[in-house]
C-alpha cells in the first residue's frame, strides 16, 4: 500500500489486517518500487496524488516490471478521462476516495479474490451479450470481442435481449442506453432479475452525469461513452468478469 498520508495508511492497514491480510505500507513511491522489485505481493494499492510525487509514473513502471500483479488506484479526483488513462496504463481498478474507506476495502477485497482472472477470465466465462440497435456498431463490437475469444450474442432491442438472457448463460452484457421500445435503463434491472451475476456495462453517446449515476444505482458495473476506446472497453469487461468470478 502506497500513500503519503499516515492516517489513511493506518486505517487501511487495520481494515485489511482484520480480514487476515498481511499489509506492507510505505509513504514513498521509490520505497514501493524497491519492495515490489524484490518481494511478491498479491496486490498493490496506490494513492494517485501524493504531495511530492505522482502515481502515474509508478503505475507505468510497475506494470512494465510486473505484468500480472493487480493494481488498484484510488484518488479524490477521478473523472472519465483520468480513469481511461489509468486503465490504459495498467490499473485494474480505479476507485474514488469519495466512496470512503469501507468502499475501498470492499472493492479491493473483490480484486484480491479475482487474482489472475483480472488478466484473462477463463474461456467458459467469456460470454457476452451485445445489446445495440445500430447494426454497424453491433457488428463492430461483435467482431472485436469474438477476436478476443468471447462467445457473443447480439440483440437489437430489449425484447430479444431478455429472450437471449433467459436461454443462454451470459457472463456480461454491453447494453445501449437508447434503444427502441424499452430503454437500456429499463432492461438493466430485468436482466439482473434473470441473472443476478451478470455484469452489465452501459454504452451510450450521452455522458449525462445523472444518467450515469442512475445506471450505476440500478446495478450497472460501468458506463462507457461512445465513440468507444476499445482497449478501455475490453479492460472494463474483463475486469467485471474477474470480479464476478471472485464474488
Amino acid at each position: 500500500m502506497v500513500d503519503d498520508d499516515a492516517h489513511i495508511r493506518g486505517l487501511l492497514d487495520q481494515g485489511f489486517s482484520r480480514e487476515g491480510h498481511t499489509v506492507i505500507s510505505v509513504p514513498e513511491l521509490v520505497q514501493a518500487f524497491e519492495r515490489v522489485g524484490r518481494e511478491e505481493f498479491d496486490l498493490v494499492i496506490l494513492d494517485l496524488h501524493m504531495r511530492a510525487e505522482h502515481g502515474d509514473s509508478f503505475l507505468t513502471n510497475i506494470r512494465a516490471a510486473k505484468s500480472d500483479i493487480p493494481i488498484v488506484i484510488y484518488s479524490g479526483m477521478v473523472d472519465r478521462d483520468v480513469e481511461l488513462r489509468l486503465r490504459k496504463a495498467g490499473a485494474n481498478e480505479v476507485i474514488d476516495k469519495g466512496e470512503g474507506i469501507s468502499g475501498l476495502l470492499q472493492k479491493t477485497e473483490k480484486i484480491l479474490k479475482a487474482g489472475h482472472r483480472l488478466f484473462r477470465a477463463p474461456a467458459k466465462e467469456r460470454t457476452l451479450l451485445i445489446v445495440e440497435d445500430d447494426e454497424a456498431t453491433r457488428n463492430l463490437l461483435n467482431i472485436f470481442f469474438a477476436k478476443k475469444g468471447f462467445k457473443t450474442w447480439e440483440a437489437e432491442n430489449g425484447e430479444k435481449a431478455l429472450a437471449v438472457a433467459k436461454s443462454e448463460k451470459i457472463s456480461c452484457a454491453l447494453l445501449d442506453v437508447n434503444l427502441p421500445g424499452m430503454s437500456g435503463l429499463e432492461i438493466l434491472p430485468a436482466l439482473l432479475v434473470i441473472n443476478p451475476d451478470m455484469g452489465i456495462v452501459m454504452i451510450s453517446g450521452d455522458g449525462d452525469e445523472a444518467m450515469v449515476k442512475k445506471a450505476i444505482s440500478l446495478g450497472a458495473y460501468s458506463y462507457v461513452i461512445k465513440p468507444f476506446d476499445f482497449v478501455y472497453l475490453e479492460l472494463t469487461v474483463t475486469s467485471r468478469l474477474a470480479i464476478a468470478s471472485g464474488e
